[in-house]
């Protein structure tokens, strides 16, 4: 697959990823448009995200049985329906709805990036899965600040129109590329699909390990960003929701090391990118907690530690996610949207849970337990990670 032709499904990943989080730097304005509390516009994510883990579990493994191609297009179709009711509901309950209809297209994300790996040579799978992770992974870090830049210019509805309108563009555009090839699992009932995902996970252990990495991966992610809400908006700082979304754009430079993983994945360094992904995501959280010590003393000097900090910690994030599903792409021909979902559902399950925790216990244990906790997870990942025999080779 050309490099264009590449670009262009990271650039559809990302502005999916970005209706699904585009609700959360808005919820504000959500709340003034509906006469409702934040309490209550807070629902919209969770019906968001739950339509989302839905989609994933239910959805996903259908693109072993049918054309992916198609079958991403429907989605993407959805899409535009559900942002346009979006940007004309007129009251809570008809955003409720969208907000689920968002989430549940989005797991398009996942149906392209099974559609691209299956179109690829076995020996490029790594770029090409690295450039459209970036692409998700920078939808979720800029959605803030793109969302928040309309809504202040404009309004909360042009957000969903533009969304709405790129989604259409999206949808055509696919038709430039060749459909896939699933003929070996045409037969199979939706069903034994679903069950051949608990097949895959209680017999394969090198998917657990993925899963284990992943889950890990995501708890600390989560952490980071969770917690850092809560940091930034709280003494000394008092950043203010948009402020605090601009950090999002140190993450994006994070890119640059997902497309450098896929090439090191695609020479056969895949486990030591993971061992040394690890370490180094144990670094950033040394750097993130030392931001803590010294805000005390200047502030601008504990936002030049939390850049840094955020930016090693999101390349190794995105270094070690990228490699993650690689493997799983790689070593699935037949089965690769089931064993992602596999890893996916228990990476969006620990985001979850990892954003509960910290929203709970961030009062009682602040920023530097979530960076103690996460340097834990760390270590405990890099002993895992060593006693896989690549990696020792």
């Amino acid at each position: 697959m050309s490099r264009t032709k590449t670009t262009f499904l990271s650039i559809v990943c990302l502005i999916i990823t970005t209706s699904l989080y585009a609700a959360q730097p808005i919820l504000p304005e959500l709340a003034a448009e509906y006469h409702s509390s934040l309490s209550q516009m807070g629902i919209f994510m969770t019906l968001t995200f739950l339509g989302n883990g839905i989609a994933q579990v239910m959805v996903i493994p259908l693109a072993d049985k049918y054309e992916r191609r198609s079958l991403a297009q429907i989605f993407l179709l959805i899409g535009i329906f559900a942002n346009l009711i979006m940007a004309f509901s007129a009251s809570i309950q008809i955003a409720f709805l969208a907000g689920v209809l968002i989430g549940f297209y989005s797991c398009a994300n996942m149906l392209i990036l099974s559609f691209a790996s299956g179109i690829t040579e076995s020996g490029k799978k790594g770029k090409v899965t690295a450039s459209i992770m970036g692409g998700v992974l920078s939808g979720i870090l800029l959605s803030r600040m793109i969302s928040g830049s309309i809504t202040e210019l404009y309004s909360w509805r042009v957000v969903y129109l533009v969304i709405a309108l790129c989604l259409i563009i999206s949808t055509v555009g696919l038709f430039l590329f060749p459909k896939s090839q699933n003929e070996s699992n045409e037969g199979i009932q939706y069903s034994k699909l679903l069950l051949s995902v608990i097949r895959l996970i209680r017999n394969e252990r090198d998917l657990r390990k993925r899963m284990l990495s992943g889950m890990s991966s995501f708890l600390v992610f989560n952490f980071l960003w969770t917690g850092l809400t809560f940091l930034l908006s709280g003494t000394p700082f008092y950043f203010d929701s948009f402020t605090i979304g601009l950090f999002g754009l140190a993450g994006v430079t994070g890119i640059l090391s997902s497309k450098k993983a896929g090439s090191l994945f695609d020479r056969g360094l895949g486990e030591k990118v993971l061992l040394y992904a690890w370490w180094v995501l144990g670094i950033s959280w040394f750097v993130l907690m030392g931001a803590s010590f010294f805000s005390s003393h200047s502030i601008i000097g504990a936002v030049i530690l939390l850049v840094i900090g955020i930016v090693i910690l999101d390349a190794a994030m995105q270094a070690q996610h990228i490699t993650n599903q690689t493997f799983i792409l790689s070593s699935h021909d037949k089965e690769e949207s089931r064993a992602l979902t596999a890893y996916m559902a228990c990476n969006l399950l620990m985001g979850s849970v990892s954003n509960l925790i910290t929203s709970l216990s961030y009062a009682y244990i602040q920023w530097i337990g979530i960076c103690v906790i996460s340097i834990g997870v760390c270590i405990i990942n890099v002993f895992i990670q060593r006693k896989s025999k690549n990696a020792i080779n």
